[in-house]
């Protein structure tokens, strides 16, 4: 993730909150302030209905705000309206609050998946063409076996052997002690944020890129992003913390991998189980590269990893 991402993050969100009162009748109701980008609600108000609404709404971060634009549907007698009640701050100063450090951390390395398919899936295919076409003489079902095995090594080589990255990178960052903790979430293209997980700041790469928000319209909820060809990022103080580290134990996770750095110096620790204390060095593989650049010198650090498909990475500086 380049540091011009980063600098994005500390400085402003891709997304900001803005008051509304929504008073119906409207049906599926959008807004847009940045051309291209737009925050659809799911729902309808009937007439006489009426909600108050803390809303998302992609802005530009070099850009003046203004007062969104919106659409929507199943009003012929146009009785619906938005009233704008003025941008919400809480999560700007929220961010703004924490260490600068901690905001400015390298964020994981969000690519698109790679579909290329493998050169031998072409032999693979060629040969079962080919003995179908030699046991088609035979006989009417026999040309269907090397037909099958051909599109199961298919869907092997597409997908079940090759999972690649994770969908989307969990990231706990730490300051150590009693100090805050963030949430980094990021994936390629789409990324679903659950209520609790709301976005206090969210970057694209392109930084410009449009980006669309879907979410409830009847009250709060998780937020389901989009932005084709570009990684989202989105991060959050976690309250509460997921825990606590240092030599003596730890109570964040089960980890199934640990890089410890005390003193200058790199060791890996193996797996670490919650309420242990931390294992002895042993060999090891060395700490991914994303997840150890940009860390200042002198403090102990630990990163670490969970077990699974998605796994959850956590980094900690402590004293």
């Amino acid at each position: 993730m380049s540091c011009a991402l980063a600098l994005l993050l500390v400085l402003q969100s891709r997304l900001a909150w803005a008051r509304y009162e929504l008073h119906g009748p409207m049906s599926e109701p959008a807004l847009e302030l940045v051309a291209g980008s737009s925050t659809r609600l799911t729902g309808a108000l009937l007439a006489g209905e009426h909600v108050e609404r803390l809303l998302p709404v992609v802005v530009d971060p070099l850009g003046s705000r203004g007062e969104p634009r919106w659409t929507w549907s199943e009003d012929p007698d146009r009785a619906g309206r938005a009233r704008f009640l003025g941008w919400d701050h809480e999560a700007e100063m929220q961010w703004s609050a924490l260490p600068p450090g901690l905001r400015a951390r390298p964020r994981p390395p969000v690519l698109p998946a790679d579909t290329t398919p493998p050169l031998a899936l072409f032999f693979l295919l060629g040969g079962a063409a080919l003995a179908s076409v030699g046991l088609a003489r035979r006989g009417r079902l026999a040309p269907l076996v090397p037909s099958l095995a051909g599109c199961v090594l298919a869907w092997w080589f597409a997908g079940a052997a090759n999972p690649g990255a994770p969908l989307t990178w969990t990231v706990l960052e730490g300051q150590g002690g009693d100090g805050p903790w963030i949430e980094v979430r990021a994936a390629w293209e789409t990324l679903a944020l659950p209520a609790e997980a709301t976005a206090l700041v969210l970057a694209s790469e392109p930084e410009a890129a449009p980006i669309s928000v879907v979410t409830k319209l009847a009250h709060a909820d998780g937020l389901d992003l989009r932005a084709p060809g570009a990684a989202l990022t989105s991060s959050r103080v976690c309250d509460p913390a997921p825990g606590r580290i240092d030599a003596s134990g730890q109570d964040c996770a089960d980890f199934e991998a640990v890089w410890w750095r005390a003193e200058g110096e790199w060791t890996y620790r193996g797996a670490w189980s919650r309420g242990q204390a931390l294992p002895a060095a042993r060999l090891g593989d060395p700490p991914p590269g994303w997840l150890m650049n940009g860390l200042p010198q002198g403090p102990r650090v630990c990163l670490a990893r969970t077990a699974g498909p998605n796994p959850r990475w956590f980094r900690d500086l402590g004293p």
